[in-house]
């Protein structure tokens, strides 16, 4: 536990509210400004980069005094990889945007010179091709991820598009002014970039306290806008909606909806809208680049464009024509919104440009459910990107609800990103299971597939074992289960109880004690009244804290066991390796045959 340094009373209330958030304990304050900058920074390229509490370990790169750096990243078309079958997911793409982030924090209220050429200095040391300082093992696997990324098939997909190295230093105090502490950033930008050519850029950047507090509000969605709509129709009466109009808004203003307090396009905004930005190459977005580039084109831009919507919660009428938007998405235009903001320097204040626009005022998240199935259907859309909107997961949240009242711990499924934010009820972020979550922890758990959740994309699973995954006649419990397995290894693993080092090995655990529980591999039939009484009887045994210590006890041991024998015949391999492989569940599965009847607790 390291004491309060911090003096910034905003900024520890707001990493106070981080630790309830996400449940964490201990009262490591320089840990907690560590993660607190860790999410909000990548937050902001990644929305969902956290929706698994594990994230923050994956990224962290100090766990054992690295020299100099405490967070790598590695995103790919602004989505964060944590291994290196996550890049091959997006070749698909026939595109890869690459960034490399880089992260130090310090509670220093001032940038320390010092530290900060120690920062760069292990940057340079990370990426040189013979390393003056031995890389630990945490930064070993984020080399692997560098190497795997320039790999030919890897960087034929950059096109004119080189990664960018983005290098992140923290402090609690406020934005470096000094000339020398500015020369010595733009020196250290050069130097970097000397050392890795192989970068598009090199930007090294303070983050103060304002920049947190500023930030960290957008993230959680409580960031307010003023704008003057002034050509606006309302629409009438709509059961379920509080109030709509349709009308058409003018760069500026529009900007205003889309950009953050530091200039940046707010990507949290685009939870909803079911596609992802797809580039600036894309066919269709070219053409709006093209359309906003021609002076003789940009007044039709509002004939030739289906238009934007925009669902708020929160949406109040300040005067005239003045509205002020809280608690907002866009559920559909993701594509124009990105392109305007990449043309905001040609197009910013030009008053030829119109862009016509919904905005949507409801708490209905039903009503939410169909204007996003519905908005999203003018363009093929992959049918896995609406299944959480299907009736099966209305009634699997539902579930979640009622049987975490009486369960060992009460967990929500969330079907829209980010539903629980804001709610009167705080929820602790690790209570909240969505999709891809929801997806890792069925597969590896309840169908037995644990590696492929390592090795594979959520919507990969999805799209191949379909026919096993959210079907209509299966038992909602059978979720629940996977869920609070995962949970309970978290809480325990916070708690000291589980070693850190089983991190990465997380699904495997679990599933090897969702077999011992059971005492058997297979559970049967996933719709049958019987293994819905036995996972009652497995979740009430849940309820004990010894049962479930020698439960993740024994499944480590087997986990071990596992290791060795499967080292013994085929060498030497890495953890990280290891729970990729189907060869390795194989083994595991074989340790697991003689458990036959359900683990009893000593």
């Amino acid at each position: 536990m390291s004491a309060s340094v911090i003096q910034n009373k905003i900024l520890t209330g707001l990493i106070k509210e981080f630790e309830e958030d996400f449940g964490i304990k201990g009262g490591d304050e320089a840990k907690s400004f560590e993660r607190l900058v860790n999410y909000v920074l990548l937050s902001k390229i990644d929305p969902e980069a956290f929706s698994e509490p594990a994230v923050f370990e994956q990224i962290d790169v100090d766990s054992n005094g690295t020299f100099g750096i405490d967070a790598f990243a590695l995103l790919v078309n602004d989505n964060l990889i944590v291994n290196k079958d996550d890049i091959e997911h997006h070749q698909k793409t026939k595109r890869l945007d690459v960034k490399f982030v880089l992260i130090q924090s310090k509670r220093s209220t001032s940038v320390d010179t010092g530290d900060l050429l120690k920062f760069t200095a292990a940057v340079k040391n990370f990426f040189s091709d013979k390393p003056a300082i031995g890389l630990a093992e945490d930064l070993l696997e984020a080399r692997d991820l560098v190497d795997e990324i320039f790999k030919h098939e890897n960087a034929r997909l950059f096109a004119n598009r080189k990664p960018k190295l983005e290098l992140y230093f923290a402090t609690t105090g406020t934005a470096a002014t000094d000339p020398t502490i500015l020369g010595v950033i733009a020196s250290e930008e050069r130097n970097i970039h000397a050392c890795v050519p192989e970068v598009q850029s090199v930007t090294l950047k303070h983050i103060h306290a304002d920049y947190l507090i500023d930030l960290y509000s957008e993230i959680e969605n409580r960031y307010s806008v003023t704008i003057t709509f002034e050509k606006a129709i309302p629409c009438e009466k709509i059961e379920g909606v509080e109030q709509a109009y349709i009308g058409y808004l003018p760069a500026p203003e529009f900007l205003k909806l889309i950009t953050g307090a530091d200039g940046t396009l707010r990507k949290n905004l685009f939870y909803e809208n079911v596609r992802d930005f797809q580039g600036a190459d894309n066919s269709v977005n070219t053409e709006i680049s093209e359309t906003l580039s021609d002076s003789d084109m940009i007044d039709k831009f509002i004939l030739l464009n289906n238009g934007i919507t925009v669902v708020a919660r929160e949406f109040s009428n300040l005067r005239s024509t003045e509205y002020e938007i809280s608690d907002y998405y866009v559920v559909n235009g993701c594509q124009t919104s990105n392109m305007i903001y990449k043309n905001k320097g040609r197009v910013g204040d030009n008053p030829k440009l119109k862009i016509p626009i919904k905005f949507i005022h409801t708490t209905s998240n039903d009503l939410i459910a169909k204007i996003i199935r519905s908005t999203n259907r003018q363009t093929p859309v992959p049918d896995e990107a609406f299944v959480s909107l299907e009736k099966f997961h209305k009634r699997l949240q539902e579930f979640y609800r009622v049987y975490g009242k009486t369960a060992p711990e009460s967990l929500y499924y969330e079907r829209r990103s980010k539903e629980f934010t804001n709610t009167t009820a705080k929820i602790e972020k690790p209570r909240i299971v969505n999709l891809h979550a929801q997806i890792r922890s069925f597969a590896s758990i309840i169908l037995n597939e644990p590696q492929l959740v390592m090795s594979n994309n959520p919507s990969s699973i999805l799209r191949a074992h379909s026919s096993r995954l959210f079907a209509e006649d299966q038992k909602y419990i059978v979720y629940y289960l996977a869920s609070l397995l995962l949970y309970l290894f978290g809480k325990y693993h916070d708690d000291k109880i589980i070693d850190g080092k089983y991190t990465i090995s997380r699904y495997w655990v679990c599933w090897i004690a969702r077999v011992l529980a059971f005492g058997k591999i297979d559970l049967g039939p996933l719709n049958s009244s019987k293994v819905e009484k036995e996972c009652d009887r497995v979740i009430d045994l849940l309820k004990s804290k010894d049962y479930v210590t020698q439960l993740f006890t024994e499944a480590t041991r087997i986990l071990e066991a596992s290791k060795l024998s499967y080292i013994s015949k085929n060498g030497k391999a890495r953890n990280a390796e290891l729970v990729r492989l189907k060869a390795f569940r194989d083994e595991v599965r074989a340790h697991l045959a003689d458990k036959t009847k359900p683990f009893a607790a000593r």
